[in-house]
């Protein structure tokens, strides 16, 4: 199989446009039923509910 290389970024990137670099398939994946329960077979998806929250300083 062949390796092609991709950039994380163009060469050129315009001011104020979003780019989303490709994301690469993983060597591992999580079984279906570790997925389910995670919510994804990606282990760099996977991240913890607390991750997503803001901490709110004024409490």
């Amino acid at each position: 199989m062949e390796v092609i290389k991709i950039p994380v970024m163009p060469e050129n990137p315009l001011p104020a446009q979003a780019y989303v670099p490709y994301q690469t398939w993983p060597e591992q994946l999580y079984d279906l039923d570790k997925g389910l329960s995670a919510g994804t077979v990606f282990p760099a998806l996977d991240q913890p509910a607390s991750w997503y929250e803001q901490e709110d300083d004024d409490e």
